[in-house]
């Protein structure tokens, strides 16, 4: 049961550790930096897969201990473990949730920005073609 407790522990240090990249990555994304936007999704995907494989190890492990016969010492640290994890999945929830609406701003201010453009240019073109054909007829007149 020690590697289970162990397995928990370090899954928690993992889910803390994925918390403190947000929240570092959310100030940033705030303050309209998203240059490093892809190597923070990369780090991500790495905790994850590491999460991934402490969740399989403890389905496992789970897998072939009897609840019944655990002592209640062990139960208890086991649940305040669960709590922990409960908790920081709760609050990087939250955070992606901002990082989300961060990221959906930014792409909203993009999509606008690049609207604008196509209008300019629109606008730009049928000035040009109004320019050219009176060049044109100038031109025939003299």
């Amino acid at each position: 049961m020690d590697i289970l407790i162990d397995l928990l522990g370090r899954k928690n240090m993992f889910l803390e550790k994925f918390y403190t990249i947000n929240e570092a990555e959310l100030l940033n994304f705030e303050s309209d930096d998203f240059k490093n936007l892809e190597s923070f999704y990369n780090c991500r995907e790495s905790l994850l897969n590491i999460i991934n494989r402490m969740d399989n190890e403890i389905d496992n492990l789970s897998k072939d201990r009897d609840e019944k016969k655990m002592p209640l010492e062990l139960k208890q640290k086991i649940q305040n473990m669960l709590d922990r994890k409960d908790d920081w999945a709760k609050r990087i929830v939250d955070q992606d949730l901002k990082i989300i609406s961060c990221i959906e701003d930014k792409k909203s201010g993009i999509i606008n920005e690049l609207n604008g453009l196509k209008t300019s240019q629109k606008l730009l073109n049928a000035y040009d073609s109004k320019g050219s054909s009176r060049k044109g007829r100038m031109n025939e007149k003299v």
